[in-house]
């Protein structure tokens, strides 16, 4: 029996076309992105935000709805997809393209934290209320949803949450929150300028530039592109504090939340131990390298998409994980012996 693989595969290709095209339809995903606007945000961000991410946190508090969850969160997810690829944040405006790249961790963000508390059998549940406050199912879905760490609920259970080191009274939680605020913003603009005068034609332009010059040797290349690579690092360091402060001030001032529930968002990073706290319980040290490596390879590969569509997941899989390994495998080698261990 003779098969006609061409004839097969194009037919397999415009079925695929056509449920592409059919998906597109049933979520009216424009062509191309739209810009935003009030129309534009009531039509593709508002029913994720507020609809659907919040119908969900309703559900998550509310006992026997977790049939009712499995069944809504893929249209969460579909929703979510929607709104990353039909809005350009923008305005064709090429230095803002990052902004498209916000949209999508943010989109992507809802979309897990949602798929996270959709198995759970049970309700979630808060273990302990704000003073003052009257426990409602309203209440508990806005503090779930808003919650970053889940502390004080069930569901952070098991979860590795910093020391806490700021001062427990309100007046001062945000005085150190806005001082911390402000020393990591200007740390993180120093860093920014001190990247960019390396190569100040490329580096910060729309099409970038390599962190090694050519016109080195080999040895002070790669010191170049070393002391480039830790002022990065430090600087989004700096630049998530900064993110992460501006929104505990709001919430401990205006929406009144008990500074225990907002632990730092680093415990004192090194590049020894840095993440992967869940895998290293589980699968040791190579684990915790995994862990703390291979996810963020695919979280990027998701959020820069925006950025080049043509980008592919093995590259920035392999590069992540293979780099990592053998610096990690050396450094810790090197300070285990440095300990004594």
């Amino acid at each position: 029996m003779v098969v006609k693989t061409e004839g097969s595969t194009s037919t397999i290709a415009i079925m695929m076309s056509f449920a592409a095209l059919s998906w597109s339809a049933v979520l009216r995903i424009p062509s191309i992105r739209a810009p935003i606007d009030p129309t534009n945000v009531i039509s593709y961000v508002l029913p994720l935000v507020v609809l659907s991410y919040f119908a969900v946190a309703v559900l998550a508090v509310t006992p026997k709805t977790h049939s009712l969850r499995v069944a809504l969160w893929p249209l969460v997810a579909l929703l979510a997809l929607r709104a990353a690829i039909s809005i350009d944040l923008s305005l064709d405006v090429p230095q803002r393209q990052h902004l498209n790249v916000e949209l999508v961790s943010l989109m992507f963000i809802i979309a897990t934290r949602t798929l996270e508390w959709t198995p759970q059998k049970e309700p979630l549940k808060r273990h302990i209320h704000p003073t003052g406050a009257t426990p409602s199912i309203i209440m508990d879905a806005f503090g779930l949803a808003i919650n970053l760490h889940g502390i004080r609920w069930d569901w952070s259970k098991g979860l590795c949450v910093p020391r806490k080191t700021r001062p427990s009274t309100y007046i001062r939680f945000a005085a150190y929150t806005i001082l911390s605020a402000s020393l990591h913003a200007f740390i993180c603009g120093v860093l920014h300028s001190a990247v960019q005068s390396f190569s100040p034609d490329t580096f910060g332009s729309i099409i970038g530039g390599t962190i090694f010059d050519e016109t080195l040797p080999f040895f002070l290349r790669y010191v170049r592109s070393s002391i480039i690579t830790t002022q990065i690092a430090s600087g989004m360091y700096c630049f998530f504090q900064t993110g992460y402060n501006l929104c505990i001030v709001p919430a401990v001032l205006i929406l009144r939340q008990d500074p225990a529930q907002w632990s730092p968002a680093f415990e004192r990073p090194q590049i020894f131990i840095f993440g992967g706290h869940p895998f290293s319980l589980v699968f040791g040290r190579v684990g915790g390298i995994l862990g703390a490596f291979f996810v963020p390879a695919v979280l990027h590969h998701i959020i820069l998409i925006p950025l080049n569509g043509r980008i592919e997941l093995w590259r920035m899989t392999v590069s992540y994980v293979v780099y990592r390994i053998t610096n990690h495998a050396f450094m810790y080698k090197k300070y285990t012996t440095l300990l004594g261990e």
